[in-house]
């Protein structure tokens, strides 16, 4: 079995920190905005990279 431990705290932390970019940088906040829309979609990939480690963790 791998340790995935440190590389899934990374990526929770880069989930964490692309979210809040979201909320500071982006007006108005939906999908209507190109950039809401692009950070809003690398939040999902992390999230789905998490996910995956996560299973494959436990």
């Amino acid at each position: 079995m791998t340790d995935w431990s440190k590389d899934i705290a990374r990526l929770a932390l880069i989930a964490d920190d692309l979210s809040r970019i979201r909320q500071r940088t982006c007006e108005p906040n939906n999908s209507s905005n190109p950039r809401y829309h692009a950070l809003s979609s690398a939040v999902s990939g992390v999230d789905k990279a998490l996910a995956s480690l996560r299973a494959e963790d436990a």
